[in-house]
């Protein structure tokens, strides 16, 4: 598999799911979708699912993503409610985890084994904005 899957249909809930090994022109491509998203102007749940990875990025392209994350912080504060990472390995799981502990990521973020816990955690995260999976508004309390 080449390339990241972005998917938008479900907005607010955006599902990218990434490729097997990371190209530079994958992330940049992956990038521009995001900034697209975000030009949206409305808040969203992001799941990441990581199960197809079989090489870790590179030292130049975790630096492009550390770099383009910095760039888009005040975006990604304002506009994501929460990122709910699928990831297969409960030793990896529980390193991100003790990693975001120690370094506290801009909006909340879980990492979990399955894409049905991902989903229901940014439907929870999205309810708690007044918002669901379908895009509509949730009625209030």
């Amino acid at each position: 598999m080449s390339g990241f899957e972005f998917d938008d249909r479900r907005f607010p809930l955006v599902v990218v799911r990434t490729p097997a090994e990371f190209r530079d022109a994958d992330l940049t491509e992956v990038f521009r979708r995001f900034e697209a998203n975000f030009a949206r102007r409305e808040r969203y749940a992001l799941l990441l699912d990581t199960t197809p990875v079989l090489h870790v990025p590179t030292a130049k392209q975790r630096a492009m993503i550390s770099t383009w994350e910095k760039a888009h912080v005040a975006d990604t504060r304002r506009w994501n409610v929460g990122t709910a990472l699928v990831v297969t390995s409960a030793l990896v799981r529980g390193v991100l985890t003790a990693l975001a502990w120690a370094v506290p990521d801009e909006t909340p973020r879980v990492h979990v084994a399955t894409a049905r816990e991902a989903t229901a955690w940014c439907a929870a995260r999205l309810a708690e904005h007044g918002l669901s999976l379908d895009g509509r508004r949730s009625p209030g309390p």
